[in-house]
């Protein structure tokens, strides 16, 4: 009788393809069209509230930013992360990006980082 492995590494065995053909990632005006819309706009609450608590910026009023000044655009970029071994979803992200291809060297960002995960981060 044949029983399938329940190792780590076979659930792994393409994990990225499941939210690809799915279409869980989707930005702004995709997410809204959603039927879980709901969810989505509770993760950009939170992203919004988290970015506020860890003190990330701070709200400026349009008319106090002055005239010279280059704003950035926002994207905002959504997510269903689904659990590996069932394919259900179970969380929602939310995350708010400064538009990169309008940003300049030492006058909007000074450095840049790239974060590297393990297949195992949640």
């Amino acid at each position: 009788m044949y029983k399938e492995p329940n190792t780590f590494l076979h659930k792994l065995d393409n994990p990225m393809s499941l939210s690809v053909v799915i279409g869980d990632t989707m930005y702004l005006h995709k997410a809204l069209a959603q039927r879980d819309r709901q969810e989505f706009i509770k993760a950009m609450v939170k992203e919004i509230h988290t970015h506020q608590e860890q003190k990330h910026w701070a709200v400026t009023p349009i008319e106090e930013v002055p005239r010279d000044t280059k704003i950035l655009d926002s994207i905002w970029a959504m997510h269903r992360k689904r659990k590996i071994g069932t394919g259900k979803i179970s969380k929602y992200k939310a995350r708010l990006n400064a538009h990169g291809g309008q940003q300049e060297c030492s006058t909007n960002y000074w450095e840049t980082f790239a974060p590297m995960v393990q297949w195992t981060t949640e």
